[in-house]
């Protein structure tokens, strides 16, 4: 049963083609359908609105118990999807071929039927379809003690039963690779507690050599935990090489990515949100162009969730290389291409991108003094609401708002968005460090004569910057996700530098 808004992103999700189709399956009943009337109607709707779709419907029968309907729209979907998917996945065609072996052991065409698992199990291997490959296995054994009432098989049993022995082992071993890299960060935080812990030394060891992980699938996962453990170690030369061996691992094996695209997909979006906190620019820009090539050439569909994703990602990582680097008006020259892509894929992006980029636009804006500009896009960000799963973003939003209209000098209009702020971070179960900080920093601004400023910026500086033990020195690694984001240093030491300037 669809809940929420899960009937209406399937709709939207859907291709014209899809949509097309799931119209011819309703035959020449179409137009009476309940269900087709109902999903014209959400189709036609930008967001979810059920108290809309029940006003409309308000003379049906049907809108009585419309979770009836709904249910039965959804199934109706699915059922038209699967058949495209189905065919599309390679698993789909292993099984396939497993019933057709089945029906050839059945009518005792055993040389065919073995012809058929020989190409179920050459598939199977190719792209590591583990489950299928074991119900493979499990048929030649059949087969082969079928066989064996004609002639001595014996060998070729024990040969069978050995390779279902050695894919038990390479699944076990999957495992173990799969546990290390959806618990290395746990492995990190017990290492830093006690180095000499049996389990950690057993889980690191797993790490020595690429060559302990005994399938591709392994490997991936190898790599993927080598790559983090070595970046939080300060390693990050070692970071690269792991994520880098990784690329040329997959690169080598093309029928694999076009099967399984999203692996490759997100090797290298993690590979440039390294390369970017690394600041390696010349490597991150050629690596954002070779993801934005990859939708053509994998022939994603044009909505695809994952295309649509990718992109934003790389537009994301290009305007925070240019955020850091200065370069507001290469990052704003994206503005109209970037506003284009999410009208475009509006329902297909997810909401936080527009939260992102309208930050991006805003800080960019405001570095290069252009505050009205800034506080549009804020308040477009904050349009798109304050829930968001990147909290932070929502917080810097705030924080940004209070800087401009200091520099606007809108004492009054600041004094009102300090007390919004308040009540948006404690909604927050934990806000992050140097908010609170700041809040109070600009409710003595609110309060001070102009002449004070500058003795009041000092203080902020000090607390903040100007002593080993300042909050800075002291939440280190806090400080550079929040300055990551929002400047704080830069501006500080801009608005000092401007107001110790003797008056011309």
């Amino acid at each position: 049963m669809p809940r929420n808004t899960d009937l209406f992103d399937l709709i939207k999700s859907m291709t014209p083609a899809e949509k097309r189709q799931l119209r011819l399956s309703a035959g020449s009943r179409a137009d009476d359908s309940n269900y087709l009337q109902l999903f014209d109607a959400i189709d036609a709707q930008e967001e979810y609105d059920e108290g809309a779709i029940k006003g409309h419907f308000a003379d049906k029968a049907f809108v009585r118990q419309l979770h009836v309907t709904k249910n039965y729209l959804w199934r109706q979907i699915m059922k038209c999807l699967r058949p495209r998917y189905g065919a599309a996945s390679r698993q789909h065609e292993i099984r396939e071929l497993i019933v057709e072996a089945e029906i050839l052991y059945d009518r005792e065409l055993f040389d065919q039927c073995r012809r058929i698992l020989d190409k179920a199990e050459n598939l199977a291997r190719e792209f590591e379809c583990f489950a299928e490959l074991l119900s493979v296995l499990s048929w030649q054994r059949k087969l082969t003690i079928q066989l064996s009432t004609v002639g001595n098989n014996r060998n070729l049993l024990l040969d069978v039963i050995g390779q279902e022995n050695e894919l038990l082992h390479v699944l076990l071993n999957l495992n173990d690779y799969n546990r290390l890299s959806a618990g290395i960060y746990d492995t990190l935080d017990r290492e830093r507690a006690n180095p000499d812990d049996p389990e950690v030394r057993r889980e690191l060891a797993m790490l020595e050599s690429a060559d302990q992980a005994l399938s591709l699938n392994a490997r991936i996962l190898y790599y993927y935990a080598a790559q983090t453990y070595a970046f939080f170690q300060n390693r990050h030369d070692q970071a690269c090489e792991a994520i880098e061996a990784k690329i040329a691992m997959l690169e080598g094996r093309p029928r694999y990515i076009r099967e399984y695209p999203r692996v490759y997909v997100t090797t290298l979006t993690n590979y440039a949100a390294v390369l970017l906190h690394l600041k390696r620019y010349d490597k991150l820009e050629a690596t954002l162009q070779r993801i934005r090539e990859l939708p053509e050439e994998l022939r994603w569909k044009e909505r695809s969730p994952t295309m649509v994703k990718v992109l934003l990602q790389t537009y994301n990582l290009e305007l925070e290389m240019y955020r850091d680097r200065g370069l507001n008006k290469r990052g704003l020259a994206l503005q109209e291409e970037t506003t284009a892509l999410l009208n475009r894929y509006r329902v297909s992006a997810a909401r936080d991108y527009h939260i992102l980029f309208a930050y991006q636009y805003a800080y960019l804006h405001f570095r290069q003094g252009a505050f009205n500009e800034a506080l549009e896009q804020l308040n477009m960000m904050f349009s798109f609401g304050k829930e968001t799963e990147r909290i932070h973003v929502a917080a810097y939003g705030h924080m940004l708002r209070l800087l401009i209209y200091f520099e606007l000098g809108h004492i009054t209009v600041l004094k009102y968005s300090i007390e919004s702020y308040r009540r948006y971070i404690n909604k927050r179960a934990a806000p992050m460090l140097f908010e609170r900080e700041i809040l109070r920093f600009f409710a003595r601004i609110c309060q001070a004569p102009p002449d004070d400023y500058n003795s009041i910026l000092h203080e902020l500086w000090h607390k903040l910057f100007d002593s080993a033990d300042g909050m800075a020195a002291e939440h280190a690694d806090h400080f550079a996700l929040f300055n990551d984001y929002l400047n704080i240093r830069q501006w500080l030491g801009e608005r000092l530098d401007i107001l110790s300037r003797p008056a011309a």
